[in-house]
């Protein structure tokens, strides 16, 4: 049997990151950077992105958000015998690090492409925490384009 593409629309996700250090507000807008990449593990396409907000002042108060999450299972979706080939697009599947400098108050589009797997990120940075204290609340939403993958079940 020939090889078969297969058409992957992932589903947007997003979340809140963790206090790595700092006092939890940011004085002024932090520097954001983001790395997208993707890895098979025995047939399993993980897709895995971490993002970080950091103040470039002291106390360099730093936020992170790490997932990794299964992008497909080839062997439950098309069988045990198949395996993955290759991506359409290799060249868009590791976005590599992205750095955004000062994002501020509100939802803001941070990245936003037409091709490659992400399609959209908008994230929250300096929130303004308050005169008196108080915490910041990044918080990151992420949507995907479609990716494309090739397996086959041909004897290697």
């Amino acid at each position: 049997m020939p090889n078969e593409e297969l058409d992957i629309l992932p589903q947007s996700t997003g979340g809140v990151p963790i206090l790595l250090r700092g006092d939890a507000d940011f004085w002024g807008p932090p520097t954001f950077r983001f790395r997208l990449w993707f890895e098979n593990r025995d047939q399993v396409i993980y897709m895995l992105l971490r993002a970080r907000w950091e103040e470039p002042k002291p106390d360099f108060t730093t936020f992170e958000w790490n997932t990794e999450r299964v992008l497909v299972d080839i062997r439950s979706r098309k069988g045990p015998d198949w395996y993955f080939v290759q991506y359409r697009n290799q060249y868009d599947l590791d976005v590599g690090e992205v750095q955004i400098p000062g994002i501020n108050l509100g939802l803001q589009e941070v990245y936003n492409q037409n091709e490659g797997a992400i399609q959209l990120i908008r994230a929250v940075g300096d929130s303004y925490g308050g005169w008196f204290g108080g915490a910041d609340n990044p918080r990151i939403e992420i949507d995907f384009n479609h990716i494309y993958l090739t397996v086959s079940n041909n004897p290697r």
